[in-house]
């Protein structure tokens, strides 16, 4: 939903493919892109789902139609590392959208220049400027000399929201009722990624973050820009 707002709105982008993995993941996500970029005046005038074993993307690729603005690839795992890496070596320009899966920092360091310019839309960012995660990168960066993504966040996110619900109740695990209504209105001011809380649904509110693959200190990072 961010990235279809900030490519219509921000970028200005009319014209939009859409490929990405032909399982549930992949369908929801380009649903969720597709509908506030459209919304907002934009257009997906193409949609490929692929295979999720495929090994090339050439077919596909080769299908795009020429007078696009942008492509938002819905790939998984090691499936956007692929997806992107052949699209610049079909010689495609195109500006490539996403959520985090494709660009995530568990891949980005092997992408190369193919990656540099992809705006991907996530909650998290290893380059985020908050006193938490600060000291959570350094960690992980001393301990397995790479940047954290997103799979690490979000289990020490998960653990961070835990630690506060226990302090609600003075650690009184065992009473599960006390446990769970502290846990659904948790309201964390500080995590690694910022401020988070809990609606009527359990759906979490909290930042998301417009993220641009750039080059930083000889590495490639996900910049936010928004």
């Amino acid at each position: 939903h961010p990235v279809g707002d900030y490519a219509a709105k921000d970028l200005k982008l009319k014209r939009a493919a859409c490929l990405a993995d032909d399982f549930a993941f992949g369908h929801e996500n380009v649903a969720g892109f597709q509908r506030v970029f459209e919304d907002n005046g934009g257009k997906v005038v193409q949609k490929l789902f692929t295979p999720l074993n495929a090994p090339d993307y050439g077919t596909y690729i080769s299908q795009l139609k020429s007078n696009l603005d942008c492509v938002y690839t819905g790939h998984a795992g090691s499936n956007g590392f692929k997806f992107i890496k052949q699209l610049r070596e079909y010689g495609n320009k195109l500006q490539i959208l996403g959520g985090f899966t494709p660009v995530d920092e568990s891949l980005l360091q092997q992408m190369g220049d193919d990656a540099l310019g992809a705006i991907t839309g996530n909650w998290y960012s290893a380059e985020l400027d908050f006193p938490i995660n600060k000291r959570f990168v350094a960690n992980i960066q001393r301990d397995y000399k790479v940047d954290p993504g997103v799979y690490a966040a979000e289990t020490y996110l998960c653990a961070e929201v835990l630690e506060h619900a226990l302090k609600q109740i003075g650690g009184k695990i065992e009473d599960k009722a006390a446990f769970m209504k502290a846990l659904k209105g948790a309201n964390v001011p500080e995590t690694l990624r910022g401020p988070v809380s809990f609606d009527e649904f359990g759906n979490v509110v909290g930042n998301i973050y417009i993220r641009k693959v750039e080059r930083k200190g000889g590495k490639l990072v996900n910049a936010v820009v928004k």
